[in-house]
């Protein structure tokens, strides 16, 4: 099926629930389906049931996933103005920055 946004686009309902718990019976039986694919979950504001019922559904598809949890990347620090240090020299010890 390709497109399924309604209960209006399945042509025979009852197959398709007979499908659906042959696949729950046997979650591994179509694992080559995956094979070489990787999905990518994007998460705004994540749920840890769908993130993992999703992550686990594709594992038993045999793909690979990545989980990217934008909730938890850091926001950019605001820039500081660069502060002048005093750097002792070398050999003498002395700043460089004059007083």
């Amino acid at each position: 099926m390709k497109k399924f946004t309604s209960v209006h686009d399945v042509s025979n309902l009852d197959q398709l629930v007979l499908e659906a718990l042959v696949e729950k019976k046997f979650p591994f039986a179509n694992q080559q389906l995956g094979k070489n694919k990787t999905l990518g979950l994007i998460f705004l504001n994540p749920s840890l049931r769908t993130r993992l019922s999703t992550q686990r559904a594709a594992q038993n598809l045999g793909m690979d996933v990545i989980v990217m949890n934008l909730d938890k990347v850091p926001e950019a620090a605001p820039e500081q103005p660069a502060a002048r240090s005093a750097k002792a020299h070398p050999a003498t010890g002395k700043s460089s920055n004059p007083k």
